[in-house]
């Protein structure tokens, strides 16, 4: 984690081109482990999947984890950047474009009333800018299909791309709720220092969920915290316990894995951590409403609207 200030990050302004017949950017970044030294801004609502690994994602003076089937809002005014965790890249797939230009073009330049206030992003708003996919499904499920549609390009894929488009602007607002308005900036700046000293916990798991003795006690260690005190702050921050964290962690990464072609079930578990197929079955079940093995079936079918492989 990085523990400075926002005022100390460089800031770089990065204007994003889009095309003049469907102004929406979408594509695959796997961002670098190095420590992040500056923050850029883009013209646009960004909305991002990601795939898999974990980092943080550094917007504005907020400090926020993220993990494998999380989601990101980045609104047009927030300075932002994401850091992968551990030996692999996390990756990620990003759609980006403003929803005032794009719904008016596309609707045959009739603005109605409701349109007002849509080039201001709502996600200045958010308290936070990643959203967990677990509790977040359908919104997620969505994504998965809004992003087959622009990767694939079936027949009508501009057609149902904006409609998605269209639902997921509207779902944004909805979750941003504007008429709570931002919260106190004590609330965030007490949960942004409470990750920044669950750090290396976070790390450690980023790095050994693999490793079948990771153990609490480690990451309160490695903290520096006794272990009541860690399993409070963790709670307080992440409203689940560090065990739930961990456990979660590696299901979603289990998740990605069954989504190849020729993973088989025991190949994940064992890759997450677990010497027992069947605790890794019941966990997998609890956690994704189905067995690993009908996940993978319905996954590698696309009856899940999984994103496509990137082309190398």
């Amino acid at each position: 984690m990085q523990n400075r200030p926002f005022q100390s990050f460089q800031r770089n302004y990065e204007p994003i081109p889009r095309e003049a017949d469907f102004p929406v950017n979408h594509f695959f970044h796997a961002p670098p482990p190095e420590k992040i030294e500056s923050l850029h801004l883009h013209d646009c609502l960004e909305i991002g999947l990601c795939r898999s690994g974990s980092g943080i994602f550094i917007v504005e003076d907020k400090v926020m984890p993220f993990q494998a089937g999380d989601i990101s809002i980045i609104g047009q005014t927030e300075f932002h950047k994401a850091q992968s965790f551990g030996r692999i890249r996390s990756e990620w797939y990003f759609i980006q474009f403003q929803p005032a230009q794009l719904f008016a073009e596309k609707g045959g330049g009739n603005e109605s009333a409701s349109d007002e206030g849509k080039t201001d992003c709502p996600g200045p708003r958010l308290e936070c800018n990643i959203l967990d996919g677990n509790s977040h499904v359908f919104l997620k499920s969505v994504l998965e299909q809004l992003c087959g549609e622009l990767e694939n390009h079936p027949p009508f894929w501009r057609e149902a791309a904006l409609g998605l488009l269209r639902w997921v602007t509207s779902e944004i607002e909805r979750i941003a709720d504007p008429g709570e308005g931002n919260p106190p900036e004590s609330s965030t700046s007490l949960r942004r220092a409470s990750i920044e000293r669950l750090g290396p916990a976070l790390r450690m798991i980023a790095d050994g969920y693999p490793k079948r003795n990771l153990s609490i006690p480690q990451l309160a260690q490695a903290c520096g915290m006794s272990l009541t005190h860690f399993r409070r702050v963790f709670r307080s921050t992440f409203r689940k316990s560090p065990l739930k964290y961990l456990t979660d962690y590696r299901m979603r990464m289990g998740a990605c894995l069954l989504q190849r072609e020729g993973c088989q079930v025991m190949e994940a578990a064992a890759a997450v951590g677990y010497g027992a197929p069947s605790s890794f079955h019941r966990h997998f079940k609890e956690t994704h409403a189905e067995a690993p093995k009908k996940y993978a079936m319905r996954s590698r079918q696309g009856k899940r609207f999984v994103i496509p492989p990137r082309q190398e």
